[in-house]
């Protein structure tokens, strides 16, 4: 069964009805509010925290198909949730979403994808799309073999 509907990045795509989950782990609520709301309207189900602990917990308690994190966040940063995350479950994508200037350096050994902050929320959900596939995603073209976005941030 397919469903036809309107998001800010594309009009008219169709989606499957398998609705994918993510993890949106973020301290900044606002965002988190905008998100949520942005990328349910593209089809996913989005599952919130806003802190590492609690982002960990919502990843070991539910079907997951990947995680979004910011990396400054006060208890445990992005780098140390996306190391737990992988040494649990090794082949759910992770992806760093960032607008801090060290995060790349820091945690890009550990995480699948690099997203800017700064960047347009089309690239964020284009690298989605690739690293959990097409099953159920709108369709967004993106470069192949790219694993990080061009950062927009001064140092």
């Amino acid at each position: 069964m397919k469903v036809r509907i309107e998001t800010p990045w594309s009009s008219n795509c169709e989606l499957s009805s398998g609705i994918q989950t993510l993890v949106w782990i973020d301290d900044y609520k606002p965002a988190l509010t905008l998100y949520k709301s942005m990328f349910e309207l593209s089809g996913f189900r989005v599952l919130t925290a806003s802190d590492g602990a609690a982002g960990i917990e919502l990843v070991a308690t539910n079907r997951v198909d990947a995680v979004v994190t910011d990396y400054e966040m006060p208890g445990m940063n992005g780098e140390a949730v996306a190391t737990l995350i992988k040494q649990s479950q090794p082949n759910l994508p992770v992806i760093m979403f960032s607008g801090s200037a060290v995060a790349l350096k820091h945690a890009g050994h550990v995480v699948d994808a690099f997203c800017d902050k700064a960047g347009p929320r089309k690239e964020l959900l284009a690298v989605i799309h690739k690293l959990i596939g097409n099953r159920s995603l709108p369709s967004i073209p993106t470069r192949t073999g790219e694993k990080e976005l061009t950062s927009r941030l001064p140092a």
